[in-house]
């Protein structure tokens, strides 16, 4: 039902799986200042559990994909279109010469899920999961019952964007959580 799924977004929740988002972990020593070089916006200064969106440029100043950017203290999460991810590491790891830096790409080890309405922080706090206060790329570590998560604000203030990043064992039993405390699966 479409307009019901519509419905939930504008004014409820809708949840739904991510499975076109893809990640990549940027760590080691020289991180901070390699990527900080590669992408266009200021990843250097960037407080730890924050994001800013990102372009990647090639030499001759082309854009070779997009991204968005978290500080995660001792690495960097890089989240992006899924079929972006293969080009842009390699692109990127070509750029890495005396640097002691490493790219990984995350893949099935981890999936997303994400959540998104008027009503979305309210779900949260009702399944026990804490987003209040929550700014916008904010990245937070949570945990309710038996899973463990990191909570991902979107970049809009309202309607309320979230996501998570989990085990892939443990998606369904988020997902039965927050069905249960309201949100509407959407497609």
């Amino acid at each position: 039902d479409s307009t019901g799924e519509l419905e939930a977004l504008r004014t409820g929740c809708g949840l739904f799986a991510l499975a076109w988002r893809g990640r990549i972990n940027v760590s080691g020593k020289d991180r901070v200042r390699w990527l900080h070089n590669m992408v266009t916006n200021n990843v250097r200064d960037l407080p730890v559990n924050r994001g800013n969106y990102n372009f990647v440029l090639n030499a001759q100043g082309r854009i070779l994909g997009d991204m968005y950017i978290y500080n995660r203290g001792e690495s960097f999460a890089l989240e992006t279109d899924a079929s972006q991810v293969q080009a842009l590491t390699n692109a990127m790891k070509r750029f890495i010469i005396m640097d002691k830096v490493e790219m990984v790409e995350v893949g099935a080890d981890s999936v997303s899920v994400g959540i998104c309405g008027p009503k979305a922080e309210s779900l949260l706090a009702a399944a026990g999961i804490k987003a209040d206060e929550m700014e916008p790329l904010e990245v937070r570590d949570v945990g309710v019952e038996s899973i463990a998560a990191t909570l991902v604000r979107g970049p809009g203030q309202r309607p309320g964007w979230f996501e998570f990043w989990l085990d892939p064992n443990k998606a369904q039993d988020l997902w039965n959580l927050l069905v249960n405390a309201g949100a509407k699966p959407v497609g």
